[in-house]
């Protein structure tokens, strides 16, 4: 292939104030006939096409958005490459990052089949070996093209990180999450093994077929260890064991990079054999747990590094060298201390799979006793004298009481009159979303932001009736966001469904879910009642 390629020369640039450089290859061009040649002007960046999940985001996807910090004009040239049988074939991870960088409808060249000429070519690294490395070391390039973001760990011989380039994987993961930033998800309910179910089944067939030849080229060699590097025999076992405690098993290339993005960062836990679908944990934050299982003996991955980077809590579970028997003892007692990671940090023990659960069947659903510390009822009192007191001096000419809904004028305001009973009052502080002047609502806030993020879980209010209404303090109505009710004084009596079929009688301590687009009513049923919402803004 290296006498159809041609260039004037290739220079290498300072990137940015970072150790690593760019290679620059100028007035490039790659001739397979006599036939017409396709220009290409300016600077250009050579974009594959074909690339597996992991390869496509960090060395593809990533580097085309780190070379535009310092290269504002550079354009993608999508390609696919004959020369090494490599071919687009409707890459669904490739589709959408082409839809995301603007370029959905764009022709990929296949760089076997015609002329091109490039004015100037720009890039940090050439994964794939597109290009033999005789052709970059012979027109100038003093370092090698291929792949140098993962240090020398790579197969376990040094700490991982070491290497000068490693912070490009860094920068990569910040450039990833901020591209596709707006498809996350801030509800963290799902719990997803990473199935590597098929590509284990396609390793184990090669490993049967080099184990059964009586000589094997180089080449063949290398193979044969890849695949088995690669393979995990326990894999159908361990798949088996994740299902069995509640794991929704996943085959991540099923999916195109946009559902990907969407599926995973809803997740509270990832589980996985080491693998490409590991990268998924780009997409999450702190409040997902990543368990990696090393199966494969000596082989070093960068997931661990790469997880924690993106703010996960990432675990191993070393299975290398156990029997089967031993390895699932192994992995289901990383799960039952998972479960229990809630208890350890003083955290209740609310299964947001019956809130999903709950929300899928537009029902309410009631946890009983999570929240044992309610505050005293004189601790509310206080808090509404304090609220009186400081809103008459801000705002000495409003009135409290107001015979229709809240306008805009009264939402500055701590404590509202609500308008369907003179005795019923929302307590609100703008200043303190969370109301931390109450000590006993710690716990429900440190839980809320442990399940949802800042965007979703807002903040919180409190209602109080101070008396019992033959009737309902909240008349029939339904609301547009999610929320949970905890009430911490008297009982109540809440209806829903669209003709207020199903009834439910609610006690101090409850602390209940209600999905948004729920019908319902509230009866005060023992007064004076209290409770505290948790709003969701999703």
């Amino acid at each position: 292939m290296i006498d159809r390629l041609f260039c004037i020369s290739i220079t290498q640039e300072n990137f940015l104030d970072y150790d690593f450089d760019t290679i620059c290859i100028n007035n490039f061009s790659i001739k397979n006939d006599d036939g017409p040649v396709t220009h290409i002007a300016g600077e250009t960046y050579l974009f594959p096409t074909y690339s597996a999940y992991g390869h496509s985001l960090m060395d593809v996807y990533a580097q085309f958005k780190i070379l535009q910090l310092k290269y504002n004009d550079i354009k993608p040239f999508f390609y696919e490459n004959g020369f090494q049988g490599h071919y687009f074939r409707e890459n669904k991870v490739t589709i959408d990052q082409m839809d995301s960088l603007g370029y959905k409808h764009t022709r990929i060249f296949n760089i076997s089949i015609g002329n091109y000429s490039f004015e100037k070519v720009i890039l940090l690294f050439d994964m794939n070996n597109t290009f033999p490395e005789e052709f970059y070391a012979s027109n100038g390039a003093t370092r090698s093209s291929h792949y140098f973001p993962f240090c020398d760990c790579y197969m376990g011989t040094e700490p991982c990180g070491e290497s000068k380039y490693f912070k490009y994987n860094y920068l990569a993961i910040d450039m990833l999450k901020k591209s596709f930033g707006d498809l996350f998800s801030s509800n963290k309910t799902e719990k997803f093994f990473i199935s590597r179910e098929r590509y284990n089944r396609s390793y184990e067939k090669e490993i049967e077929y080099y184990s059964n030849k009586e000589s094997l080229s180089d080449e063949e060699k290398q193979r044969f260890i890849w695949a088995k590097a690669r393979s995990t025999p326990q894999e159908a076992e361990i798949q088996s064991m994740f299902e069995k405690n509640g794991y929704t098993i996943v085959y991540a290339e099923d999916y195109t990079l946009f559902e990907q993005i969407k599926m995973f960062s809803s997740a509270k836990v990832i589980a996985s054999i080491s693998g490409t679908g590991l990268f998924n944990a780009f997409w999450c934050d702190r409040n997902t747990k990543v368990f990696e299982i090393l199966s494969s003996v000596g082989y070093k991955y960068h997931y661990k590094e790469f997880a924690e980077y993106s703010g996960t809590d990432h675990e191993y579970i070393d299975i290398q060298n156990l029997s089967l028997v031993d390895s699932l003892e192994k992995i289901e007692e990383a799960i039952k201390e998972n479960k229990g990671v809630n208890k350890m940090l003083n955290l209740p023990v609310i299964d947001m799979d019956l809130v999903q659960k709950a929300r899928d069947e537009n029902r309410i659903h009631i946890f009983k006793g999570v929240f044992p510390n309610r505050p005293s009822w004189e601790t509310l009192i206080s808090v509404v004298s304090q609220y009186v007191y400081e809103d008459l001096e801000k705002f000495p000419d409003k009135s409290y009481l107001s015979n229709s809904n809240l306008q805009d004028e009264y939402l500055d305001m701590r404590l509202k009159c609500r308008f369907w009973s003179r005795l019923a009052f929302q307590l609100y502080d703008p200043l303190d979303t969370y109301m931390s002047i109450i000590p006993e609502l710690e716990p429900v806030t440190k839980w809320g932001l442990s399940e949802y993020g800042g965007d979703i879980y807002t903040g919180n209010f409190g209602l109080i009736s101070l008396m019992k209404n033959k009737g309902v303090v909240g008349s029939k109505h339904s609301d547009y966001v999610d929320q949970f009710q905890w009430v911490v004084k008297g009982e109540m009596i809440w209806r829903t469904g669209d003709n207020l079929e199903n009834e439910y009688h609610l006690v101090e301590g409850d602390f209940v879910f209600i999905p948004k687009n729920l019908t319902h009513e509230v009866e005060t049923f023992k007064a004076p009642r209290a409770a505290i919402n948790l709003i969701l803004r999703n």
